[in-house]
């Protein structure tokens, strides 16, 4: 990443995911705990940072789901940010399914924290 947008311009993630869907499948959720490690810039430290991430969604099948995103950044293990540092979003997110070979996401956050901005909006567009 360019400088301007990210002090820390080399890194790398571990992102895994789990997954379950009830109700026939009409039900998703997806928990996801994100460790990113710095490797460059003023906060590496070898240390990971946890960042959980979780969604739960209702599914219209082949049309749009329903639902919940939360994100979150506790600092680096082990060295946990206070609570009032932490960044907290939940999101309301629609997501739509309709078309054969794209797929959008569009949903709006709030903080949770006096860390975290207060609204955010997004959008992400898929191609199969």
């Amino acid at each position: 990443m360019p400088a301007a947008y990210d002090a820390a311009r080399w890194g790398m993630e571990a992102r895994p995911i789990a997954t379950a869907s009830a109700s026939g499948g009409r039900l998703y959720f997806a928990v996801n705990p994100i460790l990113d490690w710095d490797l460059a810039g003023p906060e590496a430290s070898g240390r990971p940072e946890l960042e959980p991430a979780a969604t739960a969604l209702f599914v219209i099948e082949d049309l749009l789901s329903l639902g919940l995103e939360y994100y979150a950044n506790f600092g680096p293990i082990g060295r946990w940010l206070p609570a009032g540092a932490e960044e907290q979003y939940l999101y309301e997110v629609v997501n739509f399914y309709r078309w054969r070979r794209w797929e959008m996401n569009f949903g709006v956050g709030e903080g949770l924290t006096d860390a975290s901005n207060r609204l955010i909006v997004k959008t992400i567009l898929g191609f199969h």
